[in-house]
């Protein structure tokens, strides 16, 4: 069984196992300061910050957004020592409740992890996109990233994409430094 805490104080303990993580797992140029961060989980009651818990013990985290049109996972990581158990697939699983068509980000598969990533999100019933998407950086400094949408169930439609992109200029991209 996974537990879920839903962080909003970023003094709290939970907090900070899902913040050292976050930094660890996640490039420079695909990751928000800490401030930007604090604002989006106090503002947005639509950006949901859970760390992952499995027998009491920190095990991952996941972001994600509830837009109008779909729910754009933001960011999800294990643990490296938790990894291949199931537990990305059941983190997933806490998304597909929301019962509406979900959308993440993954980056080009030029190599082995790349391609594990893919095939990881192939498994949990993702589909590659063909459209074009490249992510904000999210700090100033950063690079803008030519990364590949996946969605569930099934492959979104043109409008469920121009709807997305709308609201991640809008909704996600303010909480950042770009």
């Amino acid at each position: 069984m996974l537990q879920q805490v839903r962080l909003r104080d970023i003094g709290s303990p939970e907090f900070a196992d899902a913040w050292s993580l976050y930094e660890r797992v996640f490039p420079f140029d695909e990751r928000r300061s800490l401030t930007d961060h604090e604002t989006a989980m106090l503002q947005e009651d639509d950006f949901v910050c859970l760390a992952l818990y499995h027998s009491n013990r920190f095990v991952g985290v996941i972001f994600y957004w509830l837009l109008s049109g779909c729910v754009f996972v933001e960011h999800l990581a294990i643990v490296e020592s938790a990894r291949g158990g199931g537990l990305g697939s059941t983190a997933l699983n806490i998304v597909k409740q929301h019962d509406r068509p979900i959308i993440l980000e993954i980056e080009p598969p030029a190599d082995a992890v790349g391609t594990r990533r893919l095939r990881f999100y192939e498994s949990a019933g993702f589909v590659l996109l063909p459209q074009v998407h490249y992510q904000l950086p999210y700090q100033r400094g950063g690079l803008k990233l030519r990364l590949f949408l996946m969605s569930y169930p099934c492959m979104a439609t043109d409008a469920c994409i121009e709807l997305f992109e709308k609201e991640y200029l809008e909704r996600i991209m303010i909480y950042s430094e770009s």
